[in-house]
């Protein structure tokens, strides 16, 4: 590893028979790995990485979210999202991937195809409700908006 490099936590840095572990990594089997969002440095027969001033936040159920909507099929439509407070703060955050179940849409009754309610291209604000291995899950019930303005489509493209 000879340039620096941003990394984002658990990224692969290197093998352990290259260099030790050092401040915010980790070793699994013979291999290290980022355990911070920073730039990598390699000092001493060390690698490490200097965090960046702001931490990313772990997404978590109740995060509200604004979402671009990426794909779309009859049942569930895929968007890039970022953290409301980065969105209003002008900050910057790295995009996740969200599902949005027709499920979650909050309607009632029946829903024939998610793609009348949205569309490819739409910016939405949602909230998440699951997280887990397989992935990010939103919702927009009750509160289907689409938020004022490209700054939040720019950050996310």
């Amino acid at each position: 590893m000879d340039k620096k490099k941003l990394v984002l936590p658990g990224e692969h840095l290197m093998s352990a028979e290259e260099a030790e572990a050092g401040e915010n990594t980790y070793t699994e089997r013979d291999e290290i790995f980022s355990a911070a969002f920073g730039e990598t440095a390699v000092s001493g027969g060390a690698v490490s990485v200097k965090r960046k001033r702001r931490t990313l936040k772990q997404p978590h159920k109740g995060m509200d979210v604004y979402c671009l909507v990426v794909k779309t099929s009859p049942n569930k439509a895929v968007t890039e999202c970022i953290p409301v407070e980065d969105a209003e703060r002008h900050g910057s955050s790295v995009p996740l991937r969200a599902v949005l179940p027709v499920t979650a849409l909050g309607r009632k009754g029946y829903v024939e195809d998610l793609r009348n309610e949205v569309k490819i291209g739409d910016v939405i604000k949602a909230q998440i409700f699951k997280v887990a291995r397989t992935g990010v899950d939103i919702s927009i019930a009750g509160r289907f908006r689409r938020p004022s303005g490209l700054t939040v489509a720019a950050q996310l493209m």
